[in-house]
Formats: structure tokens, C-alpha cells, sequence
């Protein structure tokens, strides 16, 4: 959106939907590795990484702050969000990018 319709980060809002929490979000030793790699120790707690965290920082890094998270993991929450984790017969959520 930065790139090919000029928008201004400062103008770009972001709403993170529910999906599976750091509290939740167990990887393999390969994967958790990548992660540390990639985007740093302060994502990883354990074998868990926090998905929201580094989508945040990755927005933050490009100058996008309006940023509102859901604090509703699919995993452990008890509500019917579809979780993969949960039931591998799940449905899946979609994105949406709108521009006004």
C-alpha cells in the first residue's frame, strides 16, 4: 500500500483479529530457531512465539502505528473461532485490505 498507492504509514490502520496466542502458539526447535534468527530472543518464550508480536514490530519498523489486537487466541479461548490446533477439519479466516 506504501509503495504502490503512496498511502502514508501514519494513515494505515491495522486490526489484528483473533488467532493463536504466544500462550499457545508451540513450533518445533527449527522452527523457533528461524524465528530467533529472524526477528530476535524477545519473540520466543520456551517453544512458543508470538505472531502478533512480530507482525507488530514488522508494521512498526515501516512506520505503521495504528495497530489494535485482539486478545482472543483461537486456541484456548473457548469461543468458535476456527483453530487448526484445535481441529484439523477447521475452516479457515480471510484478510481484508480496503483502502478509502
Amino acid at each position: 500500500m506504501i509503495d504502490k498507492f503512496l498511502c502514508k504509514p501514519s494513515d494505515i490502520e491495522v486490526i489484528m483479529g483473533p488467532s493463536i496466542g504466544k500462550c499457545c502458539y508451540e513450533v518445533n526447535d527449527e522452527l523457533k530457531n528461524i524465528v530467533k534468527t529472524s526477528f530476535g530472543e524477545e519473540f520466543i518464550k520456551g517453544n512458543n512465539i508470538d505472531l502478533q508480536g512480530i507482525n507488530t514490530m514488522l508494521l512498526n519498523d515501516i512506520g505503521v502505528v495504528n495497530i489494535s489486537i485482539a486478545n482472543t487466541c483461537t486456541k484456548c479461548s473457548n469461543e468458535p473461532y476456527f483453530s487448526y490446533r484445535v481441529d484439523k477439519k477447521c475452516g479457515r479466516f480471510a484478510g481484508l485490505v480496503t483502502i478509502k
